[in-house]
């Protein structure tokens, strides 16, 4: 087996449990992988703004650190908060996929501003604020005002935007999805009689973030382990040397990993490393 150098885990439904905290094992496993030069990276669909905690608890602090967020489309330093790459959309893009949710009445617009987001603020376009999903996400900013800026979005001006969230009817995002498959990058999670998409540019994702950090230290993607559990993640297990789904991931997930680990709630992370990476 390539030796591995780099571990990637996603965060939510993978490295963190379904009440959405990390468990002693599994923070204990992460990180001790710095005592064996093994490099952890986070590579997530949040905001840097949402992992900067998680960040800290890990020890990831170091010049050499790095966090991939919105799903790839931003790569930042931890120790000195600079960005390694950041992608956004086009301008013209972004106007014509916005005519289009109103078109297509779709409920929830999140978009997610390249310019004035960081580990320490964020900024957030939004179609409006009374549907169900958008009073859900802004309400855990709801102490955090000077932080957290969130305002309505005109397509009458140009927005810095790399990460999409859209929420609504599955019939409904299922047509917006078959009219833009093919121009931009689409993360589908169905729920019953709806659907969230998370969008980014075109071929921008979770593995194009972690290449860039695996470019600068000339690594390749054989040196990398990646753990995931959605959609989102598809393509960073892919291109990983070991792409390891979660056991709660969906089983079209599953299909493309090479390994299968036990759930987030019984630290099928920690599991996997324990018994690849340590030998134990």
């Amino acid at each position: 087996m390539t030796e591995i150098k780099l571990i990637a885990v996603d965060l939510d439904g993978t490295a963190l449990n379904s009440t959405g905290e990390m468990s002693p094992h599994t923070l204990e496993v992460l990180k001790g992988l710095a005592t064996k030069d093994i490099k952890l990276v986070i590579a997530t669909g949040r905001p840097l703004y949402q992992t900067k905690h998680i960040v800290t608890n890990l020890g990831l602090t170091d010049i050499n650190d790095f966090t991939v967020s919105l799903n790839g489309s931003v790569v930042a330093n931890n120790a000195t908060e600079e960005i390694l790459f950041c992608d956004y959309f086009d301008q013209q893009l972004l106007r014509e996929l916005y005519v289009d949710v109103l078109a297509f009445d779709l409920d929830t617009l999140i978009m997610f501003d390249a310019d004035h987001s960081s580990f320490n603020k964020m900024l957030l376009h939004c179609k409006g604020f009374e549907d169900k999903m958008t009073k859900h996400y802004l309400s855990s900013f709801s102490e955090e005002q000077d932080e957290v800026t969130v305002c309505l979005y005109t397509n009458n001006f140009n927005v810095n935007v790399n990460k999409i969230y859209i929420s609504s009817y599955t019939s409904d995002i299922n047509r917006l999805v078959a009219k833009w498959k093919d121009k931009i990058e689409i993360s589908q999670e169905i729920r019953g009689d709806r659907s969230a998409l998370e969008i980014t540019s075109c071929n921008i994702n979770k593995a194009t973030g972690i290449a860039k950090i695996c470019q600068k230290y000339h690594l390749t993607a054989k040196n990398v382990m990646a753990f995931g559990n959605e959609h989102n993640d598809v393509a960073m297990l892919q291109w990983a040397g070991i792409g390891v789904a979660m056991g709660n991931a969906p089983d079209d997930v599953k299909a493309i990993a090479d390994l299968v680990a036990d759930d987030n709630d019984h630290d099928g992370i920690a599991k996997v490393i324990e018994t690849v990476v340590f030998g134990q």
